[in-house]
């Protein structure tokens, strides 16, 4: 017992402690005890006083009266500790108040405050509550650690993971890396392709040269040929100076070709030849110039279906799929929902967060994740505008549908949702009118890839001849 008290005695001596009252004889006494009780104690009579010492000493336990001058409504002393808990989370807040408001004494410890004590204070009570505070900080601490350990035990790179699926995908970065194959990525949308790309590309002996990422499907179809392989001053309207090309950019490096499977078929034989010959001929130039540069691939189109609408050349498909690695959906990793939401909101520059509550992550582990990690990171997002500085995230702040009816989509959004509809709708009718149905044309005046027309128009159910 002896060795624990004296274990005890010195985290408090390690423990700041700051105490904001304006009633001097008070803040007297209770200093007076808790520097007895053996923790360092500062004094503070008013707001600004105490603000400045919070962001220089970042106390462990905040003693707070919420009635404080200058104006001595409860009100300001909420406003100073919700500004408490922004400034640093981690220190525990308890809150003075008088036996006729308890209701604010709730409210508090709803909105950030760990305990409270009623005037007149009872100081037994006040050190049971000291202890309490003290011990609970110091548990917040070593699980905060843990959560660290293992987060980075999951990590490769900027990736996370440590379930099954996850692991045997880092086992296949590593081999891609060390191998300078090129490479061809498979996933849904949102599952990370891009940062799989970034993260071979840094583990591999191109770590130094340029890492050069080209959206296929981002790129007007006219313009993707110049974008890729590049073109001399003149060889075509609007060409007013020479244009290296992504191939060239990237010489020496890697290159990442995302929504690979929107390439069209005459680009796809250029594409294939610049794989084959390591060579690449600009627009409007005789000579080839020679390239030593990496692909990595990726599309989250069904590529075999592809191949077998003859939609996307065989021969190409072997080529850049030397190494193939499929990242699973986040629906059938639900072991790292919980690292990735910990770490996106650890990375986050919103204001901090105590984290997650265990109802919200109920939510987010009852969801289906359509759009995978990508939209994890969005909700997480929206949720850090919403919750309460120093609180804990709640289901009611995650926007999504996990089947319970009041986080369902709201009339606004859906309403919100069609008009676009009807707008593109509207868009494309027109455009395909004025060229007389003609696809291709139609792609183009709307700075489309005739494939990207296609979806749309089989998403919004758009019939040819109406």
């Amino acid at each position: 017992m002896q060795a624990h008290d004296g274990y005890l005695q010195l985290e408090k001596e390690k423990t700041p402690v700051l105490i904001v009252e304006d009633d001097r004889p008070l803040a007297r006494l209770l200093g007076s005890f808790l520097q007895q009780e053996h923790y360092r104690v500062t004094v503070c009579h008013g707001i600004p006083e105490a603000a400045v010492h919070l962001r220089e000493e970042r106390p462990h336990i905040l003693l707070l009266d919420l009635a404080l001058p200058p104006s001595n409504s409860i009100e300001e002393g909420l406003r100073f500790m919700t500004h408490c808990l922004q400034e640093s989370h981690r220190t525990k807040i308890v809150i003075m108040t008088g036996e006729g408001t308890m209701d604010t004494a709730m409210h508090c410890l709803c909105h950030g405050a760990d305990d409270y004590l009623v005037k007149p204070v009872q100081l037994s009570t006040m050190s049971v509550i000291f202890e309490r505070a003290l011990q609970r900080r110091k548990l917040e601490l070593l699980m905060e650690s843990l959560r660290e350990e293992r987060l980075e035990n999951a990590r490769l790179g900027d990736l996370i993971g440590e379930s099954f699926l996850m692991q045997r995908v880092f086992e296949k970065i590593r081999l891609a890396a060390e191998r300078d194959e090129n490479v061809l990525l498979l996933g849904e949308s949102g599952t990370g392709k891009g940062l799989v790309a970034q993260t071979i590309h840094g583990l591999s002996r191109r770590r130094d040269r340029p890492f050069v990422k080209v959206n296929c499907s981002a790129i007007y179809e006219g313009l993707l040929e110049s974008e890729l392989f590049g073109h001399e001053k003149g060889s075509f309207t609007g060409a007013i100076q020479a244009n290296r090309g992504k191939f060239e950019s990237a010489a020496g490096g890697t290159l990442f070709l995302d929504e690979i499977g929107e390439i069209p078929p005459h680009i796809q034989a250029k594409l294939l030849h610049a794989v084959e010959d390591k060579e690449v001929q600009r627009i409007g130039r005789n000579r080839p110039v020679r390239v030593d540069t990496r692909i990595i691939a990726a599309t989250n189109a069904d590529i075999r279906q592809r191949l077998r609408d003859r939609l996307f050349r065989q021969d190409l498909y072997y080529r850049l799929n030397a190494m193939e690695i499929l990242l699973p959906p986040l629906r059938k990793r639900e072991r790292d929902i919980q690292l990735l939401a910990e770490n996106f909101l650890r990375a986050g520059d919103a204001a901090p967060f105590r984290g997650l509550s265990l109802a919200a992550y109920e939510k987010l582990m009852n969801y289906d994740w359509p759009g995978n990690v990508r939209e994890l990171h969005s909700v997480l997002s929206r949720a850090t505008g919403k919750a309460t500085a120093g609180g804990w995230i709640e289901p009611h702040h995650l926007e999504i549908d996990s089947g319970e009816e009041e986080t369902g989509p709201s009339a606004s959004t859906l309403s919100l949702q069609v008009r676009v509809d009807d707008f593109e709708r509207a868009l494309i009718l027109g455009s395909l009118s004025r060229h007389k149905g003609n696809v291709s044309h139609a792609a183009r005046e709307l700075s489309l890839t005739r494939s990207g027309l296609h979806k749309k128009i089989h998403r919004l159910k758009i019939r040819r001849g109406k």
